[in-house]
């Protein structure tokens, strides 16, 4: 009950408690304390205090601050047996930690003041003596603040967030409030590594009343670059890009800030990939004419030129990230979504390099959770499901988007891209009502915020959940609102939404062939601008399908294998068995009864193993749909079904020939025909059908 009390009094706080402010904590629970400490001797009572104080005590560093090493030894074995701390190699840990909070709250400020001053000077890490220093100071001090200052930034540079967090707030509090630059400073500094925490409503709070008082001028320009950093996850496009204007009329001349402004303008995404890419260009070309511009900043704004191109269609300037990931190496350490690794792994997956795409965002994520940098990792989880979602992998997708999903919640934050992925993943898995309710709870938060990207990706995924449902018109509803959307915002790389197949099925069935058509001349030209083998395969698969709706089935069939035949350069399997269901459904309408039952059987195949089953029902119609041999159980003699049973259930041909005392040779024999009759060409496609058919067939 006490704890639950403590944890009422922290809601009521309505925030973290400061670096500097103790927990609340209940009278009952501070008496009981209190009698327990009552009993020990006074050099045990002041070694707590010590342990209390710092951040990370050993027993080396909380001797380094007594006095008498003996008395230490014989102290520190009086509060293990009494179990009030623990020893862990060098760490000293209290056996719950509200028995240190509790004495040294106790204290007299003066009497922690001293405590901190004392630990101040034995302390050797630099982060803990200006953390010691500042809390030991009885008033503002400019030197304590810029000792803080350092102390901070040396966090920031081993990639301690949190500490960085800590000690920048206490240098803004240690500032004196004469010192307004200094103040605006530090406000942004602290403010910064707040909203990277993943606190953006703590780091607008902190930002917003400092800022707008201070006078326009290039002093204001940090922290109206991190308003609108801050914005473009919370307002919406059109603030982000009032903030980064402003910003550029205010630095006035200074080419470095001018240079943050672009770099800033581009990194969030306000308007358009051609207007991104012109502030990406011009924030390079101002870095590159500085002697010794800041590495990190020119990292950052060769990677926005280089995936702002890919969004215009130019494809992925893979040696301008290359360089730039060489620049980040040599330079401070970059926030997460700044950081050329993350530009790899959003977009090498756009050129169908899956594999290392994957390698970045990994990398990414790992980085984000060992720095504490929370804004960053719904984005990267986001890209990872939509990855694994165009991979086929659908439960790590499901597991990544929930995760990024969860993060964004507890960042305050809207999150489009583990939100968008999630309903695309749903609904591959055929979970539409779900994939819907989800879908257009996002779209109605993110419209009414003005995120024009976010709501194309919405648009997107619930295009795909109503076409896999069945509604095609309001498919192609959908779909026609993300393609509008994108244009307007100028983006030209078809590869990177990855829907015009799907809406191209779309409005074929509705009967709209010129938009139809329209869609597909953009996957030609993409196709011959960048070469990919999503572009080819799906642009071939659309001449198919525009071919077989004007009546022309064996140019479909000519155009469909040309698709297939690209497939095996894409690592999208459940686009594969779109394009195997489709040809077989055109085989079979033109007579190839044979051929289209083998296609079809490989594409169910591959749809019940993807665990799609919408799709896997589908294919089963139009299987169902061939005259003449089904290709089903009833083809098979009696002792073929034995063999395949016992091979489907991964069984070697040696221990099926030894279980049905037969020759391994009569096995394969047996087993060639059956692959032949069923249009099975491997044992994994075979398992696949042996676990497709009711159990009464499947008996041995």
């Amino acid at each position: 009950m006490m704890f639950l009390e403590m944890a009422r009094a922290l809601q009521r706080l309505g925030r973290e408690p400061a670096a500097n402010e103790q927990l609340p904590i209940p009278a009952d629970l501070r008496l009981l304390v209190t009698d327990r400490l009552r009993g020990l001797s006074p050099p045990t009572r002041r070694m707590l205090l010590i342990t209390a104080a710092l951040a990370q005590p050993t027993d080396l560093s909380v001797r380094a601050a007594t006095d008498d090493p003996v008395k230490f030894r014989h102290a520190l074995t009086e509060a293990i047996d009494a179990g009030i701390l623990e020893l862990e190699g060098r760490r000293l840990r209290f056996s719950h930690p509200l028995i240190g909070s509790i004495p040294l709250e106790d204290l007299t400020p003066e009497d922690r003041r001293a405590l901190h001053r004392q630990l101040a000077r034995t302390v050797a890490d630099p982060e803990q003596h200006a953390r010691h220093a500042a809390l030991g100071a009885a008033a503002t001090s400019e030197p304590v603040a810029a000792a803080l200052d350092l102390a901070a930034a040396h966090a920031r540079g081993r990639g301690s967030l949190t500490s960085a967090a800590e000690l920048s707030e206490l240098a803004l509090t240690a500032t004196p409030p004469t010192a307004q630059a200094d103040l605006l400073r530090r406000t942004v500094t602290t403010a910064e590594n707040l909203y990277l925490l993943g606190d953006p409503v703590g780091a607008r709070t902190i930002l917003t009343t400092r800022l707008h008082a201070a006078p326009p001028g290039p002093q204001r320009v940090p922290g109206l670059l991190l308003e609108a950093t801050i914005s473009s996850w919370e307002q919406g496009d059109a603030s982000v890009a009032s903030l980064c204007e402003r910003a550029l009329v205010e630095a006035g001349d200074d080419p470095l800030l001018q240079a943050r402004c672009h770099a800033t303008f581009s990194d969030t995404s306000p308007s358009n990939a051609q207007e991104d890419f012109v502030h990406a260009q011009r924030a390079v070309e101002l870095l590159q004419a500085i002697d010794s511009a800041p590495a990190d900043l020119l990292s950052n704004a060769l990677t926005n030129l280089a995936t702002h191109g890919c969004r215009l269609g130019r494809g992925l300037a893979v040696s301008a990230l290359e360089r730039a990931v060489e620049l980040q190496s040599a330079a401070t350490a970059l926030s997460i979504g700044e950081r050329p690794g993350m530009g790899l792994g959003m977009y090498l997956k756009v050129v169908d390099r899956f594999d290392d795409s994957r390698h970045w965002l990994h990398a990414m994520r790992t980085a984000a959770v060992e720095e504490g940098d929370n804004i960053a990792l719904p984005m990267i989880l986001g890209h990872l499901a939509t990855l694994e979602c165009w991979a086929g992998n659908y439960q790590l997708a499901l597991q990544f988007a929930e995760q990024g999903r969860q993060q964004a919640t507890r960042n305050g934050c809207s999150a489009p891209m583990p939100a968008s992925a999630h309903v695309l993943v749903l609904a591959h898995l055929g979970r539409l009502t779900e994939a819907r309710r989800l879908g257009e709870r996002d779209l109605a938060s993110d419209d009414a915020l003005g995120f024009d990207s976010a709501t194309a990706l919405h648009h997107r995924s619930l295009g795909f959940t109503e076409l896999f449902a069945g509604e095609t018109a309001a498919a192609a509803a959908h779909f026609t609102r993300a393609l509008s959307i994108a244009r307007d915002m100028e983006i030209g790389e078809p590869a990177i939404m990855r829907l015009h197949p799907h809406a191209v099925a779309a409005f074929v069935h509705l009967g709209d062939l010129e938009r139809a058509r329209a869609l597909t001349a953009e996957l030609d030209a993409s196709r011959e601008r960048s070469n990919l083998p999503w572009a080819k395969a799906m642009a071939q698969r659309c001449h198919g399908l525009l071919e077989a709706a004007s009546g022309n089935p064996s140019a479909a069939v000519d155009a469909l294998e040309r698709a297939l035949a690209e497939h095996p350069r894409l690592a999208m399997p459940f686009e594969e068995a779109c394009t195997r269901l489709l040809l077989g459904t055109v085989l079979r309408r033109i007579g190839r009864r044979a051929d289209a039952r083998q296609q079809l059987t490989t594409a169910l195949t591959d749809f019940l193993r993807l665990d799609t089953p919408v799709h896997a029902d589908r294919t089963r119609a139009e299987l169902a749909g061939i005259g003449g041999r089904s290709g089903g159980a009833d083809d098979l003699t009696a002792t073929e079904h034995r063999v395949a049973t016992l091979v489907g259930t991964g069984r070697t041909s040696r221990e099926v020939a030894a279980a049905l005392f037969l020759s391994v040779r009569t096995v394969d024999s047996h087993l060639g025909r059956v692959y032949r009759k069923l249009g099975l060409r491997s044992r994994t496609e075979l398992a696949v059908w042996i676990a497709d058919q009711p159990p009464a067939q499947t008996t041995t």
